[in-house]
């Protein structure tokens, strides 16, 4: 899959996340999302709502005898939709630093243009 181009999507790590979280190997989850990072692969939101489900699912393995912690799909859709525009509000910011800093540096360079041309 690798040689194919395939690795570089998330889509496959979505679905081996998912598969991995049925069967409650969270410690595949953690080898997987490690994977993800050192291939540089951007997670979308199936893979937060996937991330939020392994945690949902280690909160309940860690409260066996106390009241179970749940989340509900809805909520965890919101949850996934909110890091969405977080997510995406940052990537503007940065966007806009990016330019800022840009128009400094030409300005920059214009003005020193300019001073050495006296």
């Amino acid at each position: 899959m690798r040689e194919l181009g395939f690795l570089f999507k998330p889509s496959p790590y979505n679905s081996m996340l998912s598969l991995y979280i049925q069967l409650e190997k969270l410690n595949m989850v953690d080898k997987l999302l490690n994977e993800m990072e050192e291939n540089k692969v951007k997670p979308d939101n199936l893979t937060a709502n996937n991330v939020l489900r392994a945690v949902e699912l280690c909160l309940k393995k860690s409260n066996n005898d106390k009241q179970v912690f749940e989340l509900e799909r809805d909520t965890v859709n919101a949850m996934t939709k909110a890091y969405a525009r977080a997510w995406s509000e940052v990537k503007a910011t940065c966007k806009k630093v990016m330019l800022l800093w840009a128009t400094l540096i030409l300005l920059i360079s214009l003005f020193l243009r300019f001073l050495y041309r006296l």
